[in-house]
């Protein structure tokens, strides 16, 4: 556990303005309890690099060779009968495992809101909710984690210990309106997608979820939204051609 907590005073979105704002605080903030000051700053310049980054190389850049992920990593984690991060499975996970759930995440166009910054005697501990491509296309809330980050002397991080806030949320749940009319209109990519209940968890899988949506959200009469999976099909407000009336 991270004792002694400083918290920051300020919330933080995951706009880089905000983030650098923290990052100047941390040098008046961070003296007392996370060792040195220089310490506390590189650790929350790593996490300003892990929230953000849109690629696989950015994302594990600032990840210690020897991390330990414990309790499903928010930003990364996710099962077989999950999407985001709805089972906290009580596992570990190396850094190769972490750098597979990564890609998963970033093929779906993550989107980390950091908050509640706090600074410990060994470390920093952050409120963290995620989103992405299929929990936007879904209405689903998103999931929201307290993690405690751990780093080693060079400022990487080294562990991530996740706890989830609130009841689960299991993507699952939120799929299932979609069901019928990916049954009747795209058998195919629902047998790929999601075969015998479980996510198929490839980048191009990613990709084909988006489209899939977007196309049942427009055959359905839902809103259009913006993701960044797939602005311009987003925009689409009527059915695809040869599709039938909406279920």
């Amino acid at each position: 556990m991270i004792a002694d907590l400083t918290v920051l005073p300020c919330r933080s979105a995951l706009a880089i303005v905000g983030l650098s704002v923290l990052l100047t605080t941390a040098s008046g903030c961070a003296s007392s309890t996370f060792r040195e000051r220089d310490q506390a700053a590189r650790g929350l310049t790593s996490l300003q690099q892990h929230w953000t980054a849109t690629s696989i190389e950015d994302a594990m850049a600032p990840i210690s060779n020897s991390v330990t992920v414990r309790g499903g990593e928010a930003p990364a984690a996710g099962g077989n009968d999950s999407a985001g991060s709805d089972s906290a499975e009580k596992g570990t996970l190396d850094r190769a495992g972490l750098r597979k759930e990564l890609v998963w995440q970033l093929a779906l166009h993550r989107t980390i809101e950091p908050s509640q910054i706090r600074y410990g005697e060994h470390g920093i501990s952050a409120t963290v909710t995620l989103n992405h491509d299929l929990s936007r296309l879904l209405d689903h809330p998103g999931w929201e984690w307290e993690i405690e980050y751990t780093f080693d002397a060079a400022g990487r991080i080294r562990t991530m210990s996740a706890t989830p806030q609130g009841p689960p949320a299991p993507l699952g749940n939120w799929l299932s309106p979609a069901i019928p009319w990916l049954r009747q209109h795209r058998p195919a990519d629902l047998e790929w997608l999601y075969p015998e209940g479980r996510w198929n968890r490839s980048p191009r899988a990613a990709h084909r979820w988006s489209e899939v949506l977007v196309e049942w959200r427009a055959a359905t009469g839902r809103r259009p939204l913006a993701t960044p999976g797939s602005p311009s099909a987003l925009q689409r407000t009527s059915a695809p051609t040869g599709s039938s009336s909406p279920n």
